[in-house]
């Protein structure tokens, strides 16, 4: 786990209290892979209309209404966990959402998507953190500075060192 889902959460909370003007709309890619297979594209249905109205039926018709406003902004959870359903993915995120200009957030490991799919895109790599950023968020996270360079020190041993770059597990 790298925390792509937990750093789209607090996104979603962010957003919520910065743009109260949006609606996120969380779709993560293993509950969207089950509405491909139900939705008859080629007639015309929208994955995005029958996802809403599967996993938010309470707020599905307010969220229909954000998405026509064009203030709903899309964070689509885990491409890279579509599996089979891999270019059927890329087809509807192409189509329903970028194509149609829609403000989407795609999450993603390096494997899971193809550049060309997202050509459009504006890719953002989350990067591990050096030693000296790994020591200066310890330490303004606990104020006792023995206690932070002791959690400093620990967080050198090979068994912390690949969690303490990612900087998802310090925050």
């Amino acid at each position: 786990a790298s925390g792509k889902t937990t750093l789209l959460k607090t996104f979603m909370v962010e957003m919520v209290h910065t743009f109260p003007d949006f609606v996120p709309v969380l779709m993560p890619i293993i509950e969207v892979t089950p509405v491909l297979d139900e939705c008859d594209r080629t007639a015309g249905e929208s994955v995005v209309v029958a996802f809403v109205q599967r996993k938010y039926p309470q707020h599905a018709h307010i969220l229909l209404q954000m998405i026509l406003m064009r203030r709903a902004v899309f964070l689509v959870d885990g491409s890279d966990e579509s599996g089979t359903y891999r270019e059927a993915v890329e087809d509807f995120i192409t189509v329903e959402l970028l194509e149609q200009s829609h403000k989407t957030i795609i999450t993603s490991r390096h494997s899971g998507f193809s550049s060309d799919a997202f050509k459009e895109c504006r890719l953002v790599e989350l990067l591990p953190l050096s030693a000296g950023q790994q020591s200066e968020m310890v330490q303004t996270r606990v104020p006792n500075e023995a206690r932070a360079a002791t959690l400093v020190q620990e967080l050198n041993a090979p068994a912390f060192k690949d969690i303490a770059s990612n900087p998802l597990m310090l925050s």
